[in-house]
């Protein structure tokens, strides 16, 4: 629902609930986090993160990112009378996908899920990448989450890390690459 932390990692936690085969998550952008949180569940084998925000246990984006100028993309994030924000077509195009066909960038605008502002002030309560094997795809052109702070995620982690030449949506301009390493965090817990 992109509402709060608890809300979005208790969704994934009923769905994996409903496994009966281990479980391999993956998290693209705020759903680092969102796995970061759910991925505490004993079927949980595994972590992809992808172009993702990686928080510790009590970490919020807005402490890690506390002191630091904001990004260029803000100025493109629309707020709601709600507490919801969205990029605006131009943010799309010109920060979050600026590799795509501009029909595709239009897509995204198009059909985005907002998401509350107030989940860059919610924490973790669990930490999942220091109790499962974790796999990270950094997305050297990302202009959302810069490739340095994707790199300090990984490296945090020992992550097995993969970059690619893509910006913020890796898993659409780079599809292949991305399935790849998803297979490969299925293909090594599948061995246990």
């Amino acid at each position: 629902p992109l509402a709060s932390l608890d809300s979005d990692a208790a969704v994934v936690s009923r769905l994996i609930d409903l496994k009966k085969k281990p479980v391999v998550l993956g998290g693209h952008s705020y759903g680092g986090t969102v796995i970061t949180q759910a991925g505490g569940n004993d079927k949980v084998k595994a972590l992809v993160y992808v172009a993702a925000f990686a928080l510790k246990s009590g970490q919020s984006l807005a402490s890690l990112l506390e002191g630091k100028p904001a990004a260029p993309w803000r100025a493109e994030a629309v707020a709601d009378n709600g507490g919801y924000v969205r990029l605006s077509a131009k943010g799309v195009s010109k920060y979050f996908a600026p590799d795509l066909p501009a029909s595709e960038s239009a897509l995204i605008a198009a059909t985005q899920g907002p998401i509350s502002y107030k989940v860059n002030k919610e924490a973790p309560n669990v930490a999942a990448w220091s109790m499962r094997p974790t796999y990270y795809v950094v997305a050297e052109n990302d202009k959302i989450i810069p490739p340095k702070l994707q790199a300090f995620f990984a490296k945090r982690m020992g992550a097995q890390t993969t970059t690619v030449s893509s910006s913020h949506v890796a898993m659409l301009s780079q599809p292949h690459t991305v399935a790849r390493v998803i297979k490969e965090a299925v293909k090594a817990v599948s061995k246990k």
